[in-house]
């Protein structure tokens, strides 16, 4: 166990919240279905409307169709019957969309997880001891509206199968009606993900190069970005994230009509507009880092963030800054851009740099400290540290654009 780890977190709980798991309805979909499975199911009577398995069932053929596979793949009757141009899976449920999911990696011979949902049949209920009213967490879905599109579709006719755009999203993950994903390049969404109403994922850079209707063409379109969305994240109302974006980290909240253009948002970071850091959110780290084992649905419904955590990490706090040594001074303008790689042995260091205010990014898969950094930046307003837990892939770093590199790897 870590040495800064704590065994238990039940301390923690707010005593008046209480978070049951109930039942969850029969009558759902099971998932990864087959095709005559599915088509026997499209046919039922019994199936429950809200599900609309036959409308599922078209738009899958329809994104099957769009990856051009070979006519044998696919049986003849079922070609010509749902012969559909679009590229969109409109879905109610993420268990038809997983269902549909699951019918495309059977026959494009997907690896395992390539597409995935998790939809895990837990349903939450939250309430306090005092009221017999509740609030209901659901398992992953989705708002009617939501779609994956691949509108582009011709720039991957080329690929293999097991390198076509990848697509998994976590445990009670949500995304709000009328938002659209582009699956032009691969998207990893984490648990706990709340995406609000009429939010976008661009998938597709276009060639600035070539004139108007040219730009819709394979040829002047780029689209090797694949973007990773942490845990508990919070993409506000009619947010945009751009093609170029590649991650969003753990329990960071983008604002309401955010337009995400950089190439990375902090993890435990609030930012607003074209992605400028407004707050950051250390007590969220300190439990993460800390309380480990206890991260889950059920344990974070039943924390008292604005309590018992946050008291316990103001005492911590005070601590390890008299340990460390680290002085106090005047809050400081700096320019100087700074890149901390791998796990760090000097953290005064980097923390006087947080202070000195210079621009600071720390990409670490150790998240030792990062609760330390957070509130250091917070108290001292410099609004310019990013930090970044490494994930395989999707790593590029231009050194070129650090005046500094601390490179501890």
């Amino acid at each position: 166990m870590n040495s800064t780890e704590h065994n238990s977190a039940y301390h923690l709980f707010d005593e008046n919240v209480v978070v049951e798991r109930s039942n969850f309805p029969s009558h759902y979909l099971p998932v990864r279905l087959s095709f005559n499975k599915l088509k026997k199911l499209a046919r039922s009577r019994d199936v429950v409307q809200d599900l609309y398995p036959i409308r599922i069932f078209k738009e899958g053929i329809s994104l099957i169709n769009s990856y051009n596979l070979p006519e044998n793949k696919l049986p003849n009757e079922i070609i010509s019957k749902y012969e559909l141009q679009s590229a969109e899976i409109p879905v109610r449920r993420a268990f038809a969309a997983q269902c549909v999911l699951g019918i495309i990696s059977e026959i494009m011979d997907l690896p395992e997880g390539h597409l995935n949902i998790d939809v895990t049949r837990e349903y939450l209920s939250v309430r306090s001891k005092e009221s017999v009213n509740m609030s209901a967490v659901m398992p992953t879905n989705f708002k009617n509206g939501v779609k994956f599109t691949i509108p582009h579709d011709d720039h991957q006719y080329d690929l293999g199968s097991k390198d076509l755009p990848g697509l998994q999203i976590g445990k009670h993950t949500y995304i709000g009606a009328d938002s659209s994903l582009d699956l032009g390049s691969g998207i990893s969404i984490g648990n706990r993900v709340f995406i609000a109403r009429n939010c976008h994922r661009l998938g597709h850079i276009h060639d600035v190069r070539y004139p108007g209707i040219s730009r819709q063409i394979a040829s002047a379109t780029n689209s090797k970005f694949n973007l990773f969305i942490g845990d508990d994240v919070l993409v506000g109302y009619e947010s945009d994230i751009a093609a170029r974006t590649e991650y969003i980290g753990q329990n960071a909240v983008l604002g309401q009509r955010s337009t995400i253009t950089k190439s990375w948002v902090g993890d435990f970071s609030v930012v607003v507009g074209n992605g400028r850091t407004v707050r950051y959110l250390p007590v969220q780290a300190y439990f993460k880092i800390h309380y480990p084992k206890h991260i889950d649905s059920m344990n974070i419904l039943r924390i008292n963030w604005n309590g018992t955590v946050k008291e316990e990490w103001e005492l911590e706090y005070k601590k390890r800054v008299r340990a460390l040594g680290i002085r106090t001074s005047q809050k400081k303008a700096s320019s100087n851009r700074v890149l901390v790689l791998g796990k760090v042995v000097d953290v005064p260091r980097v923390a006087k740099l947080i202070i000195d205010g210079c621009y600071v990014d720390v990409i670490n898969s150790d998240m030792d400290n990062y609760d330390l950094w957070l509130q250091l930046a917070e108290d001292y307003k410099n609004y310019n540290l990013r930090l970044k837990t490494v994930i395989p892939d999707i790593d590029h770093i231009d050194i070129s654009l650090y005046d500094t590199v601390i490179d501890n790897v």
